[in-house]
């Protein structure tokens, strides 16, 4: 089989996948619209090229929050990526450092915040996504560890009070491997006693974030902020049901955020809400002269993507399925 290109690698992985992992991957909540509407939203979007435009030198290069990169594309988190491959985020950070690109770690992977860290091949930027735990403490301390270890920004996760109904995964009672852990969350979960990785976050995330927690995490760190889920602009957003939208961009400025990552989580936790890209032009208008940036993932599977989330105003785009997805093979 010929893999031409990232989709090729998904249908390989859905064949050759143990296929509770492939579950686990692949899968979005409820009726997985949000995660079909992810990919078919960049092709609402066409593009208009210039001719005779003089393109023998071209440069990718960008900043994120100030750390150089050799293109806008970083990794997104993503958690128990040691089920794809032995070495798991090992890995993905070491690719990411080698193409001088952010990689961006889970909370729940299976690497602690410090091997990450200190594998990597290169000083590439790393990123920290961050779940609030009901365990403050515990919270506290990854936040801690990160900075420690060198980590250029915090990104905090604020779209997940609750576990979506992720019914593929559910129906096969999928359990993660019972050799794999998740270190920097040891304090909140024993993974001997829990009957799989889904289930147990709803007993030990913080259901009740607010802004008052944005302010105190905010209090604990000298790190860039990025928060990281389903945005809007105003109460007014287009044919979209009200009460779907989590969170107003400007809170986010307010609230000394750096940058607003626009992300509905893959389609893995609320169906039937917004794809970033529809929502992108709205937020980007909203912070302009703000200095606040704005990243996007989602459904980011060709280069076309990418160059229209930036011509949208992204200043950064994030992938996570298509790194998992050809690990595999490796």
């Amino acid at each position: 089989m010929k893999i031409l290109c990232l989709n090729h690698f998904e249908e390989y992985a859905e064949r050759n996948m143990n296929h509770q992992t492939w579950s686990f991957y692949s899968q979005g909540a409820e009726r997985e619209f949000t995660l079909k509407e992810n990919q078919d939203c960049f092709t609402r979007y066409t593009l208009i090229p210039r001719m005779l435009r003089n393109t023998s030198k071209r440069d990718l290069s960008t900043t994120v929050l100030g750390e150089r990169v050799s293109m806008p594309i970083g990794i997104a988190p993503m958690a128990y990526q040691r089920m794809a491959h032995p070495d798991g985020e090992i890995a993905a950070s070491s690719a990411a450092s080698n193409a001088g690109i952010i990689y961006t770690l889970s909370t729940l992977s299976n690497t602690s915040i410090q091997d990450v860290s200190t594998n990597r091949p290169n000083d590439t930027p790393l990123f920290m996504q961050l779940y609030v735990f009901k365990d403050r403490t515990g919270t506290k301390r990854i936040i801690e560890r990160a900075e420690s270890c060198g980590y250029k920004a915090l990104v905090l996760t604020v779209d997940t009070p609750v576990v979506g109904l992720q019914l593929r995964l559910w129906r096969e009672d999928f359990k993660p491997p019972p050799h794999l852990r998740a270190p920097n969350a040891d304090f909140a979960l024993n993974i001997n006693n829990v009957s799989g990785e889904y289930p147990y976050k709803d007993d030990l995330l913080e259901d009740r974030l607010t802004w008052k927690d944005v302010a105190w995490i905010k209090s604990l760190t000298k790190l860039p902020l990025v928060l990281k889920g389903n945005f809007n602009s105003s109460i007014k957003v287009r044919h979209y049901i009200l009460g779907l939208e989590f969170v107003e961009d400007a809170q986010a400025v307010k609230h000394g955020a750096s940058a607003v990552w626009i992300s509905n989580h893959g389609g893995r936790q609320l169906d039937c809400v917004h794809t970033a890209l529809d929502v992108l032009p709205e937020i980007t208008s909203a912070l302009a002269g703000t200095g606040c940036e704005v990243f996007l993932d989602g459904g980011v599977r060709w280069g076309t993507d990418v160059l229209k989330a930036l011509a949208l105003g992204a200043n950064a785009v994030f992938v996570g399925r298509p790194i998992l997805m050809p690990s595999i093979i490796l």
